[in-house]
């Protein structure tokens, strides 16, 4: 069965599973999508934590059922990639690019120097 897996403020993720998968097994799941480490991950069905002894059946979690993702916060956890950029296969480092230097390389292909001034 698919499941939704939501991020708070972010994107969500499908997930395939079973009814008999364990919290504690989708979890790494999860973390292979939307890399938040998995002891930085608390899931909520309808109001409720899930624990991670749980199966999905165990939760009421049907076909098509939606969880929501928060990240705890702690001191050993750096911030979790944007859920854009996770959902997407982004990867945790960005290059810095200098958006004005790149612009005016790229215009230059096209146009003439005065056109660019």
């Amino acid at each position: 069965m698919n499941i939704t897996v939501k991020l708070l403020q972010g994107n969500e993720c499908t997930v395939e599973v079973t009814g008999s998968t364990k919290i504690s097994e989708l979890k790494p799941i999860i973390h292979s999508l939307l890399y938040v480490e998995p002891n930085s991950q608390r899931l909520v069905y309808r109001g409720k934590t899930l624990t991670d002894g749980m199966t999905l059946e165990d939760a009421g979690i049907p076909e098509g059922g939606k969880i929501h993702l928060m990240v705890k916060k702690s001191v050993n956890n750096p911030t979790s990639v944007d859920s854009k950029e996770a959902c997407n296969g982004a990867s945790n480092s960005v290059p810095h690019v200098d958006f004005f230097a790149e612009l005016e390389t790229n215009l230059r292909k096209h146009l003439t120097a005065d056109q660019t001034e």
